[in-house]
């Protein structure tokens, strides 16, 4: 007994701790993740899981899209390249029996994570502030303080971080904090904020720029209507946020320069087949166009639609397309080849690999939560968590990456417990 409240103690202390490292040095998670899985062994009930297993079935899409891509393994020419992306996606299995099965997530557990993720995020963007001031200061150079360069200090760019900074937002504005937590010290709380707006204003992800507005702001406004006033930290927050948009809007900045790009009259022809023979010259938009050509161009001729070509042959298949035509690469883009490059689309990536089969199964996954949120206590940061991955996964292959799959399966599990765990009927935030 004593063995299994202390291993009950661990798994919750685990939890935490792999929450602060996702935004932060996510290369331990699969350390953290293992021992997660061993602190949950020592308290497990047999009975018990097999029940969970069984009343679970929303976790059931995790574990058979895992599956498809064990089937794609073996119809995979490269065998190498499709091991290791099994092994990169094994928390599909692992985190849904750990978490989604494991022990009941209560209320007290759900703000320590949440709690240990926004400083996690927050001593991220104090480390990218610092690293760009000394650059700043030893050479005059302001490029590190935008965009992917602000994060260069760590293995995810600036797009997951926006992700990861877009979710610690939504906590720190939507979720009822108790009175005991760290953030009803405003002095603090104030900070964190002002912290994180900044950091994610200078990661200037388009996306991610419009989704602060049209996910967050509407749910933040619905809380400020059920108060009879707006709170001194609600008004920090939304004075941080107009200065923000009216800065980002009537000056001339990085920022605004990305939006710029998408109305460039270029663009198009990177969708076309008519390219032939000229010299591309990639921005981030022309290349996720061009590829996706290349990748839609695949699929038809070599008939990929049903079961696709394996999970390690994405590779093959796009390289050898791509030397076909008389393409010149003289640019930043041509080491290593534009083949070596993911789909930047999770959904193309998916049907490439598994076909129709596999896209269906993905879609099950971040669709069928949409069907329970409504009885979750948390409902507004699971939409913002889910509708931004959603679109997430149109610019990026998000399951190729540790800096995705952890986010997601992690978070996807934890919102589960505490619907399947009934936390909806407690007293939020007393």
């Amino acid at each position: 007994m004593l063995l299994h409240n202390k291993s009950r103690q661990i798994y919750y202390i685990l939890l935490c701790i792999l929450a602060l490292v996702i935004p932060t040095y996510f290369f331990l998670a699969p350390i953290l993740i293992i021992l997660l899985s061993v602190s949950w062994l020592l308290q497990l009930n047999a009975k018990q899981l097999v029940y969970n297993i069984k009343k679970n079935k929303a976790l059931w899409a995790l574990v058979i899209f895992y599956f498809l891509h064990i089937v794609g393994y073996f119809y995979s020419i490269d065998k190498r390249q499709g091991l290791f992306d099994l092994q990169q996606k094994l928390s599909f299995i692992v985190l849904p029996l750990v978490i989604g099965c494991g022990p009941r997530i209560g209320y007290r557990e759900l703000e320590n994570i949440f709690i240990y993720y926004v400083f996690g995020t927050t001593f991220a963007a104090l480390e990218c502030f610092t690293r760009a001031i000394i650059i700043w200061k030893h050479s005059g150079i302001t490029s590190q303080f935008f965009y992917h360069n602000l994060v260069h200090c760590f293995s995810a760019n600036a797009i997951y971080f926006s992700l990861y900074t877009l979710l610690s937002l939504s906590m720190l504005l939507l979720y009822p904090w108790s009175s005991k937590s760290v953030f009803k010290k405003k002095a603090l709380y104030y900070a964190v904020i002002f912290i994180q707006i900044l950091f994610y204003i200078l990661l200037s992800s388009k996306t991610f720029l419009i989704l602060l507005v049209v996910l967050i702001a509407p749910f933040y406004f619905k809380k400020i209507l059920k108060q009879k006033s707006i709170l001194k930290e609600q008004r920090f927050a939304l004075v941080s946020l107009v200065i923000a948009i009216v800065f980002i809007s009537s000056t001339r900045n990085p920022i605004r320069s990305r939006y710029e790009q998408i109305f460039q009259n270029h663009k198009m022809e990177y969708l076309l087949p008519d390219i032939n023979n000229k010299d591309p010259k990639f921005n981030n938009l022309t290349l996720r166009l061009f590829i996706w050509r290349i990748a839609i161009e695949n699929i038809k001729e070599n008939n990929l639609w049903i079961a696709g070509c394996g999970i390690g042959d994405v590779k093959l298949y796009q390289r050898k397309k791509i030397t076909s035509y008389d393409y010149k690469f003289n640019n930043d883009r041509s080491e290593p080849g534009v083949w070596e490059f993911n789909m930047h689309n999770q959904y193309l990536q998916t049907l490439f690999m598994l076909g129709v089969i596999g896209l269906i199964s993905l879609l099950i996954i971040v669709l069928y939560p949409f069907y329970y949120v409504k009885d979750l206590s948390c409902m507004n940061m699971f939409l913002i968590f889910n509708i931004s991955f959603l679109l997430l996964m149109l610019q990026e292959s998000s399951f190729q990456t540790q800096a995705g799959i952890i986010y997601y399966v992690f978070f996807y599990c934890i919102f589960y417990n505490i619907w399947n765990s009934n936390v909806k009927n407690l007293s939020i935030g007393t």
